[in-house]
Formats: C-alpha cells, structure tokens, sequence
C-alpha cells in the first residue's frame, strides 16, 4: 500500500474472486483514500507496463512456471524490478493446496 500512498499506480491481480473481494474489503477499511485497481484474471488479461512487479506465495502454484515469467518479462518497463516471495512448498507435484 506505500506505493499506492505516495501516487504510484497499483493493480491488484489475483485468479481467486473470494481473495479479489477479501484485497478490496480491506484495503478499503485500511486505505479508503487510495486508488488500486483489481483484475480477477490472469497477468495477461491486463494491459500495460509496470515498473515494479511483485509476487507473494504465487510462483509455487504456477504450473507452466516459464511461461508465467515470460508474462512478467514482457509486462516490466525496461529497467523494471521484478520480487517474488515463496511460501513453504509442499511436497507434492502440484502443491498442497492445488
């Protein structure tokens, strides 16, 4: 939410509508005065560039795992930043909770 406070433009993207309606509930209490957009969809469903990508606890359910860096690749302004955080794997081939 810093970026958002200090003018950036932020989306939101999740595939889960129930984490889309959870992210806008709370940023809405929490921030009621900024400006996020939310796509319930895939990266490739939004248009335009980014110049900070960031992913938390995403990448490990990711099945076709070079095709979704690719996305991100094409989405990032040169000299973008891409950050992705991982949660604990699970031991199975799609995950624990796919």
């Amino acid at each position: 939410m810093r970026a958002a406070q200090e003018g950036a433009r932020v989306v939101g993207i999740d595939l889960d509508e129930p984490s889309i309606a959870s992210a806008v509930s709370i940023a809405a209490r929490r921030f009621p005065s900024l400006e996020i957009t939310y796509v319930n969809g895939p990266l490739e469903d939004v248009d335009g560039g980014f110049d900070l990508i960031m992913t938390n606890e995403v990448l490990e359910h990711v099945v076709d795992l070079r095709a979704c860096l690719e996305d991100v690749r094409k989405r990032l302004r040169p000299g973008g930043t891409f950050y992705a955080g991982w949660g604990p794997l699970w031991y199975s081939p799609t995950g624990g909770t796919s």
